[in-house]
């Protein structure tokens, strides 16, 4: 228990610091370009470890993924230490404070456009998330393709988030922040309404017409999520890293109780799976929509200028 609660600690900081960074660094179209690059890796991460914590099981036993686990720290760390510079300008530095953050915590908490954003872009991914948490069951039982499946699963998924963070990153600068989501959350619709047809007439899904739904749903998700990311940490752009900390808290929380309780029902047959999915992406739009009207009411805090049209 120690160990799984120390990594969580230290590994939550990229997350974070990483989002705060690109925000310090770029403005505008060139935030959300990176913004897109980052959100590709963070999606493309939860997808690609079980198939690589597979693929050293299988070659060298349980024990290795811990050796293989400290190595890649051990490689992060040296990566960071000689080509990371601190990007805050040191003029807005200020104290570690826990009462100044505590404070800072709850000014951000208690924006209601802040929140709904963040509930939005969580639930997005919790769609995708649920089939992540779900893949040993997914494909071993349900596709039948056994410990050697997840490429059957995890390269479309990878493939279509890598399109649709691509697609933002070009739309930026060329078409609205709000244009992003709007098409993002298309797509997903789309990709939902398959998903559920392909389950209903499929009782016995096969490969890869059971994944390419995912996979458009991905793409989608990743389409809209720079935009979101960016109008979330513009609503505090003088405690960006504090906003990240409290968008990875929540989506901490969510994303724990999606692999822990939800995965555990919802795997019992693709049909439940395909249902969960498309909870979680109506109450993602509707999350959006509440998000996008209490900014267009919003005269005190701006958010990034397409999201607060009415």
């Amino acid at each position: 228990m120690v160990v799984p609660f120390l990594q969580g600690c230290t590994t939550g900081a990229g997350l974070i610091v990483g989002r705060a960074i690109v925000r310090d660094l770029y403005q505008g179209a060139d935030a959300q370009r990176i913004l897109a690059l980052t959100s590709m890796f963070f999606g493309i991460a939860p997808a690609v470890a079980p198939a690589i914590g597979a693929a050293v099981f299988d070659i060298a036993g349980w024990q290795a993924v811990f050796y293989m686990l400290v190595l890649y720290g051990l490689g992060l760390w040296l990566l960071c230490s000689l080509v990371l510079p601190e990007s805050h300008p040191p003029e807005r530095r200020v104290r570690l404070s826990p009462a100044s953050l505590l404070r800072t915590y709850q000014h951000i908490a208690r924006d209601r456009a802040f929140v709904w954003l963040v509930t939005a872009s969580g639930l997005n991914f919790a769609a995708t998330f649920l089939y992540i948490a779900s893949a040993p069951v997914f494909i071993e039982q349900h596709l039948g393709l056994g410990i050697h499946g997840y490429p059957w699963f995890f390269i479309p998924m990878i493939t279509g988030m890598t399109l649709g963070a691509a697609a933002s990153a070009r739309m930026a600068g060329r078409r609205s922040p709000r244009a992003s989501v709007e098409i993002g959350y298309k797509i997903m619709a789309v990709a939902i309404v398959i998903n559920l047809a392909y389950t209903l007439l499929h009782p016995v899904p096969t490969a890869p017409w059971a994944v390419l739904p995912i996979a458009l749903y991905g793409m989608g998700s990743s389409m809209a999520q720079p935009a979101l990311n960016l109008a979330m940490l513009d609503r505090h752009a003088s405690h960006r890293g504090s906003a990240a900390s409290v968008q990875g808290f929540l989506w901490s929380v969510l994303l724990a109780v999606v692999s822990g309780v939800i995965a555990a029902w919802a795997s019992q047959t693709t049909l439940m799976l395909a249902i969960g999915a498309l909870c979680f992406f109506v109450f993602a739009w509707l999350s959006y929509r509440m998000g996008a009207h209490v900014v267009s009411s919003d005269t005190q805090v701006k958010v990034v200028p397409d999201l607060d049209e009415p």
